[in-house]
C-alpha cells in the first residue's frame, strides 16, 4: 500500500531483482545477503536473524520494520515491510508490502 492524500491507496507493483541469500555456514543466513534481499534502502540497518532449526527455517527483521521469513527445507519465503504503518506523519510514509518468493540451490 501507498500513502496518497492522507490514507493508505492499494498498489500493484513490479517485481524487484532477484537477490541471493547466503548460508553462515551454521544453518542461518548472511546478515549482507539478508539486507539485500530487502533492497538497497536498508544495507545500513541492523538485521537480526533467529535460525529455528527444529522448524528449518529463519526469520530475520530490521529495526526498521522489515521482516524476512525462509523455508530452508522448500526454498519458499517473504518479505514484509511495514514501517510506514506506525509513521504519524501525514505528508509522507513509508510504503507497506508483502512479497513472497523461492529460491533455487545455485
Amino acid at each position: 500500500m501507498q500513502w496518497e492524500n492522507n490514507r493508505w491507496v492499494t498498489s500493484t507493483f513490479k517485481d524487484d531483482p532477484p537477490f541471493v541469500l547466503m548460508s553462515d555456514g551454521n544453518g542461518s543466513l548472511t546478515k549482507e545477503s539478508v539486507k539485500k534481499a530487502f533492497d538497497s534502502t536498508v544495507v545500513d540497518a541492523g538485521v537480526e536473524c533467529k535460525d529455528w532449526k527444529w522448524r528449518g527455517h529463519v526469520s530475520c527483521m530490521t529495526v526498521m520494520g522489515n521482516h524476512l521469513h525462509f523455508n530452508k527445507e522448500t526454498g519458499k519465503g517473504g518479505i514484509s515491510k511495514v514501517f510506514g504503518s506506525i509513521v504519524t506523519a501525514t505528508d509522507y510514509r513509508d510504503t507497506v508490502s508483502v512479497e513472497a518468493f523461492e529460491c533455487t540451490k545455485g
